[in-house]
């Protein structure tokens, strides 16, 4: 939901025990990797670190009540994504086609 509305967040970077905010645009897709300049790790040659790099994972739910299923499928609707059919398990379909 967060990457989906967007969000902020504060996030452990090094050498900073309060953390660091991070804004998470809304539409954010999991994989999307999102930068925080000058978080990352320190350089050996220089006196800079540099970018810390933070790849969006996003956590489905398992288990929905029955209006957060009402609203998903509300949603679903609006986008234009139909309702999934009922299929077939695969051993059915197979002793089926014989």
């Amino acid at each position: 939901m967060q990457a989906a509305l967007g969000n902020t967040l504060s996030i452990p970077v090094l050498g900073n025990e309060d953390g660091q905010e991070l804004h998470i645009p809304s539409g954010t897709q999991p994989g999307d990797i999102l930068t925080l300049p000058g978080l990352g790790m320190p350089s050996l040659q220089r006196n800079k670190r540099g970018d810390l790099y933070i790849r969006v994972s996003v956590k489905i739910p398992k288990k929905l009540t029955s209006r957060q299923k009402e609203l998903l499928e509300e949603l679903a609707k609006s986008e234009g994504i139909k309702e999934p059919r009922e299929t077939k398990k695969f051993w059915q379909k197979i002793t089926r086609s014989q």
